[in-house]
């Protein structure tokens, strides 16, 4: 894990949204407020929290058969 931000969804930033689903701010927030329609969330009052994470590698095998 690199970073973490705990924010409010209105105080995203374009670029942050852009970033985390490919869409402008208010694009981002109407669409979480979809996602999440069916569970009752006040989103004034609801922290959220935005990760971000760095893919690591698997380390190559030092064996690549069984039987050399």
């Amino acid at each position: 894990m690199l970073g973490v931000i705990k924010t409010h969804l209105e105080k995203l930033s374009d670029y942050i949204c852009y970033l985390d689903t490919g869409y402008n701010r208010e694009d981002t927030i109407e669409l979480m407020q979809k996602m999440y329609k069916s569970k009752n969330i006040d989103f004034k009052k609801q922290q959220i929290t935005i990760l971000l994470l760095q893919k690591i590698e698997p380390v190559p095998p030092k064996q690549e058969t069984l039987f050399n």
